[in-house]
């Protein structure tokens, strides 16, 4: 009833309603400074040690930063490393899901390789996962069919559209 006057149970569900909420502003603000203030950062996954290079994308809880594999004083092989930063159970499940799935993934020239991931508890129940992909210069599937973007010969388009059939043949076959 919302004429009712709040008692001290109300408040203190409101409280922590609001506490979790401000969490959660805080943390995406801090996700997009840490988007706009790029450092480089060395990640361990199996065999690789990468340091990523810049920062290509971000969404909701995740980022995908580019990452290059040290080799001494080498340039190694370039990747694309995809960094969660889940804070609550249903994103870490979601999160270790996705690299369930990304290790089932068989080997074609036209499913992005998976090479590994490892999980890192920072603390306060927050978990931040990298997942480390086969890095693709050409950028997105998507950038190139969005709103506003140069028209696509038909050719390419084509081209495109079969190799995403055979990726999906690929993946259906297994």
């Amino acid at each position: 009833d919302p004429s009712r006057p709040l008692d001290h149970m109300d408040l203190q569900n409101l409280g922590s309603l609001l506490t979790s909420k401000a969490a959660q502003v805080v943390e995406g603000i801090k996700a997009s400074a840490e988007l706009l203030s790029f450092r480089p950062q060395v990640i361990d996954v199996g065999e690789l040690k990468l340091i990523t290079t810049s920062a290509l994308a971000e969404g909701g809880y995740s980022f995908v930063f580019t990452a290059r594999e040290m080799i001494g004083s080498e340039q190694g092989r370039m990747f694309a490393v995809k960094k969660v930063t889940a804070q609550d159970p249903d994103t870490i499940e979601i999160g270790r899901t996705e690299m369930n799935l990304l290790k089932t993934l068989p080997a074609h020239p036209h499913i992005i390789r998976y090479y590994g991931g490892t999980t890192q508890n920072i603390g306060r129940g927050v978990v931040e996962m990298y997942m480390v992909l086969e890095y693709c210069p050409g950028g997105s599937l998507v950038d190139l069919v969005m709103p506003g973007m140069p028209s696509i010969e038909e050719t390419r388009l084509l081209s495109i559209f079969h190799s995403v059939c055979k990726a999906v043949a690929h993946l259906h076959s297994q």
